[in-house]
């Protein structure tokens, strides 16, 4: 029997196809998702129906927060409302639609499940997937001559002040005093 190229070239390229219509996963290529980062954690889909031109109410009415620039703008009472519960150990979380300028605004969700807290943004969830120990709400001045600012922010640094989040902002990860995602800034 006669074996020619030709005969080898289609054969492989049928059981090529053949995998590839089984959905053989175990032989195909597969995307690499940071364990660390969504360890226990399922592929996050919350934000696969999101409307990007969502008005700010739309996500108010729906128990959520507008912020432009890190400062909320409205829905300052949902937020209240989420600290209260996540201080009583219930799970909760709150949608935070997120505006910078001229940019498309962005969404960020943040689930507390009784102990920690899970904050994944919308521009690339599986990327921006981050859990932390500490929700922390503080107030402080920048120096003596600036107005009273409130910073609310996650970390997984116990004890986190107002000075190490005002001494990490701004700055590359390697000279941030601490770890944090900034949640908003009020003044």
């Amino acid at each position: 029997m006669r074996v020619t190229k030709k005969k080898i070239v289609l054969t492989v390229l049928t059981l090529m196809m053949a995998v590839l219509l089984s959905g053989c996963k175990a032989l195909m290529v597969q995307e690499v998702v940071d364990p660390t980062k969504t360890a226990g954690q399922s592929l996050y889909t919350g934000f696969d129906n999101l409307e990007e031109k969502g008005s700010d109410q739309a996500v108010v009415s729906g128990g959520g927060l507008v912020c432009d620039m890190a400062k909320v703008t409205i829905g300052m009472d949902h937020w209240q409302s989420f600290m209260e519960q996540t201080e009583a150990g219930t799970p909760c979380s709150i949608r935070i639609k997120q505006k910078a300028g001229a940019a498309e605004p962005f969404y960020r969700d943040l689930y507390f499940d009784g102990s920690r807290y899970r904050l994944i943004i919308s521009s690339d969830p599986e990327k921006y997937d981050y859990t932390y120990d500490y929700l922390y709400d503080v107030t402080g001045r920048k120096n003596k001559n600036s107005r009273q600012s409130r910073i609310v922010f996650l970390s997984n640094t116990k004890d986190a002040d107002f000075e190490d989040i005002i001494e990490s902002i701004g700055k590359n990860d390697n000279d941030q005093k601490i770890d944090y995602q900034l949640v908003f800034r009020h003044q």
